[in-house]
């Protein structure tokens, strides 16, 4: 995943790299490839710290690799945060913790939840992102992810988000951000409408 992600050429360059990676490193012989089920049983032995460990790996390095292809002339990251809704398996605790649409018709089948992103805006790259039940609006995701904001960041949000009636709270410290800048060297701009817009 890390090989494919830090790949520059293309997503099947990245994948022959890994491939190769993997037959290097594994036991020569002509057995039987292992099959998704096999290896879908695996995957659920590796505990969580291990998928948290190798998030903040490949994100370091794609950050350190990119750095400057993420900034705008030179200096400023341009970042965006956005919220969507994602539909889950039909899992009678993912319903429970996460929520069902409702609708006209009552409750839907399938559990949902919202998963609001800090991007990079040039690179598409997920620098954060926060998976929270249906409940709870996108301002509860951006709380969570203001503390990856760093000085000379510019970040981009929608319409939505300047209606917050609350300051904006870094959970680790408890200080507020206030309504006129997130930190020294950062401001919070609502963007103005061209003129003929509504």
């Amino acid at each position: 995943m890390m090989l494919v992600a830090l790949e520059t050429t293309s997503m099947t360059q990245g994948l022959c790299r890994a491939w190769g990676l993997v037959r290097s490193l594994g036991p020569a012989g002509d057995g039987d490839p292992v099959s998704e089920e096999a290896f879908s049983q695996a995957r659920a032995q590796l505990p969580l710290r291990f998928w948290r460990t190798l998030w903040r790996s490949l994100q370091s390095r794609y950050q350190q690799r990119f750095d400057s292809a993420m900034r705008w002339k030179g200096t400023f990251r341009l970042l965006a945060v956005d919220g969507s809704e994602v539909l889950l398996p039909k899992v009678a605790a993912l319903g429970r913790f996460f929520g069902r649409p409702k609708g006209p018709r009552g409750e839907g089948h399938r559990p949902q939840a919202r998963l609001v992103a800090l991007c990079s805006v040039f690179t598409g790259f997920c620098l954060a992102f926060k998976f929270i039940p249906l409940r709870f609006a996108e301002h509860t995701g951006l709380r969570h992810l203001i503390r990856h904001l760093q000085r000379n960041d510019l970040l981009l949000l929608d319409r939505g988000f300047f209606s917050l009636r609350r300051p904006l709270v870094h959970p680790p410290t408890q200080s507020t951000l206030p309504d006129a800048s997130f930190q020294p060297g950062g401001w919070l701009c609502p963007a103005k409408p061209n003129a003929g817009s509504p």
